[in-house]
């Protein structure tokens, strides 16, 4: 099999493994709790949790979406207390988002369902395989430079 095909069929394989995952999110973030938190807002979570405190326009450029498109997704979730925005103190025309303590709560919810669910889509692999699938994730996250691969 020539490098262009594998290429092909391992991101095919990904795509597959994370669409099915999303599914088991979806019912996380709607049915369990009530939250009603749609893929796009679930994504704001994600990236406020790695970053902490951003503000719209960096927060539009992770999502790849306009500013308008980010602020109401951002306000849809200030509206479900799950995002503060707070004046930046550097620049008063500029607001940071972080997230409050209830998203907190409802993330380490959802990261204990989260290993769950990985570890039943692993659990094929024995102890070698794992441990070799985790090398090679972290040999090509390495090569890789922080923010060039938009973490959806």
């Amino acid at each position: 099999m020539n490098r262009k095909k594998m290429i092909e069929d391992a991101m095919d394989s990904i795509s597959t493994i994370r669409r099915r995952a999303g599914l088991h999110t979806q019912h996380y973030l709607i049915d369990k709790n009530k939250l009603n938190i749609s893929p796009s807002e679930g994504q704001i979570i994600h990236i406020l949790q790695h970053y902490k405190k951003i503000n719209i326009k960096q927060l539009s450029q992770f999502t790849g979406t306009t500013s308008s498109a980010t602020t109401q997704l951002v306000d849809s979730l200030v509206e479900k207390d799950m995002v503060n925005r707070e004046n930046d103190e550097t620049d008063r025309r500029s607001v940071t988002l972080t997230l409050t303590k209830n998203a907190n709560n409802h993330i380490n919810e959802f990261r204990k369902l989260h290993i769950s669910m990985m570890a039943e889509t692993l659990k094929i692999l024995n102890d070698d395989e794992l441990e070799n699938f985790n090398n090679l994730c972290q040999k090509i996250l390495s090569s890789q430079k922080e923010g060039t691969i938009n973490e959806r």
